[in-house]
């Protein structure tokens, strides 16, 4: 039998449903409860990340985080979430805690004894995660998916994405969860058919800046440093998972010293990305490629004068270059132009609003962790709760 949890999402949204039934577990979740809300010293205040050198920042100062003088003089905020990475954070904070404490596994083959369980978990640590980065107040907001299926990069490298492991059902059942979560809540959901999310976020940050408005950006993909502005900041996870650090044009460039972030593209498509399958060219890493673009401002100049390349090494590989460069550059490079038929909402369209009725989103709270717990779900009411009650102070 269906659990109720999932089959609310299908008839209710019309969600997909993906993976097995719902089984009720008899395992003890109290304990799991302290990992849907980060601790206060970690909301308050961000430690240092000594890996990538990038300066923290503390996400309740919402002035600081949007680079205003004031709380008062906050202009339009925009804040973009990528989805499915937020469900993947939350994913494998709950493997890692579980393999921690020696508990049952979320990852064991996905059984209908867990999956339910699974599933519903890890949408109320990512709906918490989520609630965490709404307390920063932005004025509009939107949580981007991608949607299943190929896109135009597919057409240009059939291989591009497939090294990768499949996504495990219980991500899958999370995401659709999330989605219904999120929409009943008032919060904009937003996925478009052959694009990817990225794309979409760009769009969506660029039409905000010729609006005029501050963007935020939170996602794990080194691809955003490409549209990095003083307008368009990153919001990126510690490598720990204790919070955020604002990175911006001034972390780029400690990060990558003498290169603009629109250059990053051409230096990554001379690396390539694994991760993604794209080639890049062999035999050249980070530091060479950074100083190749250094010198030769884009992968374009780069490859008509080839010949003039000092390094020998770095000269020869690229002679024999037959196109994988130029071709890593168009699958690393973000559309900024998704066309708005496409798109079917704007920058203007996503300005944060309590949904009209709220029943439907403590219904959906409830069924989704009726196998999570009570105290869960209270704090995941009252958090939302709470935010509702700001934007009506705001409005």
């Amino acid at each position: 039998m269906i659990g109720y949890a999932r089959m609310y999402c299908q008839v209710n949204f019309g969600l997909p449903v993906v993976g097995k039934p719902f089984k009720r577990g008899i395992t003890t979740l109290h304990s799991f409860s302290s990992m849907t809300r980060m601790d206060s010293s970690t909301v308050t205040h961000l430690s240092q990340s000594t890996a990538d050198s990038e300066q923290s920042t503390t996400l309740t100062n919402r002035s600081l985080v949007w680079n205003a003088r004031s709380k008062n003089s906050l202009p339009d905020r925009v804040l973009l979430l990528d989805g499915k990475a937020m469900v993947y954070r939350a994913y494998y904070r709950i493997t890692s805690r579980v393999s921690k404490h020696s508990m049952k596994s979320v990852t064991r083959g996905d059984s209908a004894e867990n999956s339910g369980w699974d599933s519903s978990l890890t949408t109320v640590v990512a709906l918490n995660e989520i609630l965490n980065l709404l307390e920063l107040d932005p004025s509009h907001a939107a949580v981007v998916f991608d949607y299943p299926g190929q896109t135009f990069r597919h057409t240009l490298l059939p291989e591009y994405k497939g090294n990768r492991s499949p996504t495990p059902d219980t991500v899958w059942d999370a995401v659709n969860f999330t989605k219904a979560a999120l929409l009943s809540m008032g919060v904009q959901v937003v996925e478009v058919p052959g694009v990817e999310a990225d794309d979409v976020i760009a769009t969506l940050a660029s039409e905000a800046v010729e609006a005029g408005m501050k963007v935020r950006i939170v996602s794990p993909d080194k691809d955003f440093f490409q549209i990095l502005s003083p307008q368009v900041r990153l919001l990126r996870y510690l490598p720990q998972g204790s919070g955020f650090v604002s990175f911006g044009v001034e972390e780029f460039g400690q990060k990558f010293p003498g290169l603009l972030p629109s250059q990053h593209v051409d230096m990554q498509a001379l690396v390539g990305d694994r991760a993604d399958n794209i080639p890049g060219v062999k035999g050249i890493g980070d530091v060479t490629a950074r100083k190749l673009i250094i010198q030769f401002g884009t992968l374009e100049n780069l490859l008509r004068d080839r010949a003039l390349i000092t390094q020998s090494r770095a000269r020869t590989t690229l002679l024999l270059d037959t196109g994988e460069a130029l071709l890593s550059k168009k699958l690393l490079l973000l559309r900024l132009d998704v066309p708005a038929f496409a798109m079917q909402c704007s920058v203007q369209s996503l300005r944060c609003k309590k949904p009209k009725d709220v029943r439907e989103y403590t219904k959906l709270v409830e069924a989704l962790v009726d196998l999570v717990g009570t105290t869960t779900s209270d704090n995941l009411l009252e958090r939302t709760v709470e935010y509702w009650r700001r934007l009506e102070t705001q409005t």
